[in-house]
């Protein structure tokens, strides 16, 4: 019995010492009691194995009160079993943190590892999606490609075979090939007429090499068919990664159509006025070519007519030339409404216009529509609600009866109607011979006109100015004279407006400046009284921008002082643009030059303006004294004019006066001065000596009160 219970003894102590160091060995926590704990069953343990070993071996044990050994060993086994659960408690625990750590290590490699499914999933979703937008794209491209309107093709970059790797319906249609016949069928290069194949191999090369980035250009090009049409082809490259191109897109149009219509378009401009849609001139001498030989196959007359605006220029200088061209397609539009259909208006110039009248009976169908075209102008155009008449002057010429070629036609046209100008305008004319001889002349008389100032053939003559009153001479005025070394001496009446039409009135009317300037300035220096010195400015002169320039150098030039100089300007001058007339009249005359109207109720003046413009004097123009003391109309005129002047402080010059009574009806008006063949021809400055010394003689017999009804009537 003592040994079973010494091993039962041996066995409890090794037991109880293995829980206790078990639990002792789990109190790792963090908790305070079980940390305690587990130390106090490791001691109890350890104590317990102590007794429990002494009482297994049958050691004695040192007690102090008499208790039963076996009562002892219970205890103290109850003790130790007590304890050893206690440490082996905390040693759970401690396992059971270290599985919670565990735990949450493995829930947190969880949440990383759902973390990166979603994101996994996502990638595959976003992966799904793009590949499902690139399907739906490729179909687009796909569908645009097939149902594009234009050809397209795709091929890739061998030279060996050249062929298309796709093509759509469209560049079937245009070339007129199945899509099998086109993939193994010709090439581009083949497409293309021989004579425009090496410059498309050209340029297709370069788009291999990379020295340019596309090909565009019009071709022709051979459908299957054999018919010939025109192609705008586009040709570009896709580079692959490493820059190269890999592929060649074609982009091919059928232009056809618009090349057709674009160079019907171009025959009509080349032989159509592009502002009036009336044929040109090319094609205008085609139809007349055409015009003639049916006159002379069927024996009728053919009449051309030429017509020109009269002061079409002042349409264009004073509204502009928007409205201008629009005046030109309105008289375009009622021109053609009044010829026949086998009848043809052009227009050759700005605002000359032909036409061609076939089948003419007589003259007088040519002289109908003239007279027809005449009235019709008599009524206003309206242009964006403004009035606006014009006129025109018309020349007329015959074939076969005048002249029988197309140049000669124009030429006899033209000429008629610079007659029917000439006339006054507003009228035509029919060609006659004679036209031709005055023409001819003028055009000699222009070409030496031309050369007249550079061969000095030019010169002044000075008419005086005199006192009414006094019949003392109070200003001369210098009258230009032209002594050709081929014609002789020449009227102003017919060389003066030539020199206007061609311009050459500006270089002349510079040279009379400065000369007349430098020959008052002469004469003072002579000892002659000062003078007033008057001369005209021509409208082309008061256009010019370099005016107050040419004025200042010639005063200057001369040393002749501004107060001597007077400058004459016509009421059409002034009045042309009475604003811009009134600022220009306004500089002249701040340099001290005097300023005088000529030529005054011969135009239209407004006395708005008159009162504004910075005038000293008006010159009655020589028509209305003539017939002076005879017409109560003239003398009407003449008595107005003075009374006007004088209300407006000017000074009132009479010209033309040839007659002593002429002289008494200005004196009873008091009429400031007068020039006239009555007291001097123009005279060379030479003669002006003599005119000076004569004048206290000339006073006495100008006298108003001497004249006994002898009547003067001295030739020009």
């Amino acid at each position: 019995m003592a040994n079973l219970l010494d091993l039962w003894l041996v066995t409890v102590s090794i037991g109880v010492a293995m829980m206790a160091s078990a639990v002792a060995a789990s109190s790792g926590g963090k908790a305070h009691l079980w940390v305690t704990g587990g130390v106090i069953s490791l001691g109890a343990g350890l104590w317990a194995l102590q007794f429990i070993g002494m009482l297994a071996l049958g050691l004695p044990i040192p007690m102090s009160y008499d208790v039963p050994i076996t009562l002892i060993a219970l205890l103290l086994a109850v003790l130790v079993a007590g304890f050893a659960l206690c440490t082996a408690n905390v040693a759970l625990e401690r396992r059971t943190r270290e599985l919670s750590a565990a735990n949450v290590a493995l829930e947190k490699q969880t949440g990383e590892l759902s973390t990166a499914n979603v994101l996994l999933l996502q990638q595959i979703q976003e992966r799904v999606q793009a590949e499902h937008a690139l399907r739906e794209t490729e179909e687009r491209f796909r569908a645009a490609f097939e149902q594009a309107g234009v050809g397209m093709g795709l091929r890739a970059i061998d030279p060996c075979h050249p062929r298309w790797l796709r093509v759509n319906q469209k560049l079937c249609d245009i070339l007129g090939y199945t899509r099998e016949e086109l993939l193994v069928g010709p090439s581009f290069a083949e497409l293309v007429l021989p004579d425009e194949q090496n410059s498309a191999i050209d340029y297709h090369e370069k788009l291999l090499r990379g020295e340019i980035a596309n090909y565009s250009r019009e071709h022709r090009c051979v459908r299957k068919d054999g018919q010939s049409i025109w192609a705008d082809i586009t040709l570009s490259a896709v580079n692959g990664r490493d820059g190269r191109p890999t592929h060649l897109i074609s982009v091919i149009q059928d232009v056809t159509a618009r090349k057709q219509a674009a160079e019907q378009l171009n025959n009509h401009l080349a032989k159509h006025d592009m502002l009036t849609n009336l044929p040109n001139r090319d094609l205008f001498r085609d139809r007349m070519v055409h015009a003639m030989a049916r006159a002379k196959r069927n024996g009728t007359m053919m009449a051309l007519m030429v017509l020109d605006f009269d002061r079409f220029k002042e349409i264009n200088d004073t509204l502009g030339h928007a409205i201008g061209d629009r005046v030109l397609q309105a008289v375009a539009g009622i021109l053609k409404e009044s010829l026949r259909q086998v009848d043809t208006i052009a227009r050759l110039g700005s605002d000359e216009f032909t036409l061609i009248l076939e089948d003419v009976a007589q003259a007088d169908q040519a002289a109908a529509l003239a007279e027809r075209i005449l009235q019709i102008f008599s009524k206003p155009l309206v242009i964006d609600g403004r009035e606006i008449y014009v006129t025109a002057s018309t020349g007329i010429t015959l074939y076969p009866h005048d002249v029988d070629s197309v140049d000669a036609l124009l030429q006899t046209a033209d000429i008629a109607m610079h007659h029917a100008k000439e006339e006054g305008g507003n009228s035509y004319e029919f060609y006659v011979p004679e036209m031709g001889e005055h023409a001819a002349a003028d055009l000699d008389m222009e070409n030496l006109l031309r050369r007249a100032l550079e061969q000095q053939e030019f010169t002044l003559h000075y008419q005086p100015k005199v006192s009414v009153k006094s019949g003392r001479i109070t200003g001369i005025e210098a009258l230009l004279r032209w002594n050709s070394k081929e014609l002789g001496s020449i009227s102003p009446a017919k060389f003066i407006p030539l020199a206007e039409k061609t311009g050459l009135i500006v270089p002349i009317g510079e040279w009379v400046l400065r000369t007349a300037c430098a020959q008052n300035k002469a004469w003072q220096e002579q000892g002659l009284p000062p003078l007033l010195l008057s001369v005209n400015l021509s409208m082309r002169q008061f256009r010019q921008k370099n005016l107050l320039e040419m004025i200042t150098a010639a005063l200057r030039d001369s040393g002749l002082k501004p107060c001597f100089l007077e400058l004459e300007i016509t009421e059409s001058m002034i009045m042309l643009r009475p604003e811009k007339a009134i600022a220009l009249l306004r500089q002249v005359h701040q340099l001290g030059v005097q300023l005088s109207v000529d030529d005054f109720g011969t135009g239209y003046s407004s006395l708005a303006y008159l009162k504004r413009f910075p005038v000293q004097k008006l010159k009655i123009d020589q028509s209305f004294m003539q017939d002076l003391t005879v017409d109560r109309d003239d003398a009407g005129i003449v008595t107005a004019v003075v009374a006007m002047a004088k209300s407006l402080g000017l000074k009132v010059v009479a010209e033309g006066v040839e007659t002593a009574e002429q002289l008494a009806f200005l004196a009873k008006l008091e009429c400031d001065e007068y020039q006239g063949y009555y007291f001097s021809r123009p005279v060379p400055a030479s003669e002006l000596t003599r005119l000076f010394h004569t004048t206290d003689d000339s006073a006495r017999l100008s006298t108003p009160q001497l004249v006994t009804g002898a009547r003067f009537c001295l030739s020009r």
